[in-house]
């Protein structure tokens, strides 16, 4: 027995008996190692050695996981993993149709079957893999049965996962089929994105089927804000095919009026402003009124809206409470009226022609004349006294 004060080694306590049985007992769970190799594989872009690593635990009777069955079908369709965190969202796959000699379908036949014969479970991942093969072999038919085979299962599809057959369906010039495509995505709740929208004008512009495309040009105007590069690229590509349209360098926009001018032939036009849909602004209106009274008192912001609705339409309307708290994080800060009256005064002298160009870009007819009275007009942002607070209805 030690003596007291005298210092024990872990061997006293059998310390180092359970560190040995720690290291005895470690081995990795079935499944693991061959993940590991497979994720490294995949991540290098090494087709030769995950299809080894997947082989050699198939003839080994080691089980796989869904995941590394996944990792291997994105490998097939001409895509890789970054190992134990794959992804393969609409950020990473920005090649929707692989070249046909990136991708394996015989390999990814035999990965598949195997899913099937050990049911594993499969996933949108899984189908969108298999769908991406079979656009990239010229086969959009069967990229859209994929699809359908996995709503069969009851799996919810992405976009990524119809987009393959669109994009082949372009590319083969069989518009008939990318629009059935389009109706399938249509169908599932999803949205197209300016990938598709490009796509189907530049098939349009290939079949010479002008009014189609100038027809999804105006879909596109209520759908797409602002246009990314590949998609002007797109549209440059359909008006310089399209007869009777020229296709020019640059054009300077006075952002005030709208006045274009093209170079190098100085064409002048006059450009309208693209307002929201009615449902558009309707949708608006409601997400901003459920907003603010669940924020604010009900009653608040409902006299807010029967004030707005007697007084309105109005050209601006200015948040008192951030301008006149704008730039106040000093010691003694308080609420700045002035800065308050000075952004009132600056919009004063423009509200008259901001709200008349504003209603005659949006094509609404011009207010009535309002009766001569003795009184002075209010100002637009007064509040008469004893009224409410301000209100539309959103």
């Amino acid at each position: 027995m030690a003596d007291v004060g005298q210092k024990r080694h872990n061997s006293d306590w059998g310390g180092g008996n359970r560190d040995q049985k720690r290291k005895k007992n470690f081995a990795p769970k079935p499944g693991q190692a061959a993940r590991r190799e497979i994720d490294v594989a995949c991540a290098k872009g090494d087709t030769a050695a995950a299809f080894a690593a997947f082989d050699a635990a198939v003839e080994s009777g080691e089980p796989l996981q869904p995941h590394s069955f996944n990792v291997l079908l994105h490998l097939c369709s001409g895509g890789t993993s970054t190992g134990g965190n794959y992804k393969d969202d609409a950020k990473t796959a920005k090649v929707v149709v692989p070249p046909k000699d990136a991708v394996h379908p015989e390999r990814a036949n035999a990965i598949f079957n195997k899913m099937v014969e050990l049911d594993v479970q499969r996933t949108e991942m899984t189908y969108t893999a298999l769908a991406r093969i079979e656009a990239a072999s010229g086969e959009p038919r069967r990229a859209l049965d994929v699809v359908k085979r996995l709503i069969d299962e009851r799996l919810a599809p992405k976009l990524r996962t119809f987009a393959p057959a669109l994009h082949a369906f372009c590319m083969k010039g069989d518009i008939e089929g990318a629009l059935e495509a389009e109706a399938e995505i249509a169908n599932a709740g999803i949205e197209i994105s300016e990938a598709e929208y490009g796509a189907l004008l530049v098939a349009y512009a290939d079949a010479e089927r002008w009014e189609d495309g100038l027809a999804l040009l105006r879909r596109m105007r209520e759908e797409i804000r602002t246009l990314s590069a590949p998609l002007v690229e797109s549209t440059r590509r359909f008006f310089d095919a399209h007869p009777g349209w020229r296709v020019e360098e640059s054009a300077a926009v006075d952002e005030a009026t709208g006045a274009a001018a093209s170079a190098p032939t100085g064409k002048r036009m006059q450009l309208a402003a693209i307002n929201l849909s009615a449902s558009d602004r309707a949708a608006l209106l409601a997400g901003i009124g459920k907003l603010a009274r669940e924020r604010e008192a009900k009653s608040s912001f409902d006299g807010f809206v029967r004030w707005l609705a007697r007084r309105g339409p109005l050209p601006y309307l200015v948040d008192g409470a951030n301008v006149g708290m704008y730039n106040q994080n000093f010691q003694e800060s308080r609420f700045n009226f002035n800065q308050v009256e000075k952004a009132m005064n600056a919009l004063r002298p423009l509200a008259r022609d901001t709200h008349a160009a504003r209603r005659d870009a949006c094509g609404e007819p011009a207010p009535a004349p309002a009766p001569s009275t003795a009184t002075e007009p209010k100002r637009a942002g007064d509040s008469p006294p004893g009224d409410s607070p301000p209100g539309d209805s959103p």
